[in-house]
């Protein structure tokens, strides 16, 4: 899935291209995570939550801001912590209320 992602977002270099601190494709993954955002179709928040541990460090942030936004990504969130795939300490106390407010 990263692989793919980052295919898709090289077209759109340009447009993260300016921000020097950082490799331009963690850029881009972090960048795309927002976009992924717009779309309430849980197999992305399975996708992301069973592939966290393969993004960059410095991109797994945005992977869990991603999986909090919506109700149908939390769960995977929640199914991988469950397992010991993602761990507890990656949430925040503001991430873990904003995923109690979904019920």
């Amino acid at each position: 899935m990263i692989a793919e992602l980052r295919a898709a977002l090289a077209a759109h270099y340009d447009l993260v291209e300016d921000k020097a601190d950082a490799p331009p494709a963690r850029i881009a993954v972090t960048t795309a995570m927002a976009g992924l955002t717009r779309f309430d179709d849980p197999a992305i928040g399975k996708q992301l939550a069973s592939n966290y541990r393969s993004f960059h460090q410095s991109e797994r942030a945005a992977v869990i801001e991603a999986l909090v936004a919506r109700p149908s990504f939390a769960g995977p969130l929640l199914d991988e912590m469950a397992k010991g795939s993602i761990p507890r300490a990656e949430l925040s106390p503001f991430q873990a209320r904003q995923i109690r407010g979904f019920n």
